[in-house]
């Protein structure tokens, strides 16, 4: 099922968790999301978690990599 359809559709993946949604929206009463600010909040979700990513990659240092490559290959 597409992205749009399970947006439509209420697809539980398309449900941002609570540490990613608006500060406002943490305390407030439960209210439908427009689908503006639902793609909104997944942009916030997965962009916060690119970061993450990012950190993770940057902070690597060439002995982490090799082990960590050396693990993958072992399955």
């Amino acid at each position: 099922m597409s992205l749009l359809n399970q947006m439509i559709r209420g697809g539980l993946e398309c449900e941002i968790p609570r540490a990613y949604a608006p500060e406002g929206m943490k305390n407030a009463l439960a209210r439908p999301r427009t689908f503006r600010e639902t793609i909104a909040d997944l942009i916030a979700y997965h962009e916060a978690k690119i970061k993450d990513l990012q950190a993770v990659r940057d902070s690597l240092t060439p002995e982490v990599e090799t082990f960590v490559e050396a693990i993958q290959k072992l399955g």
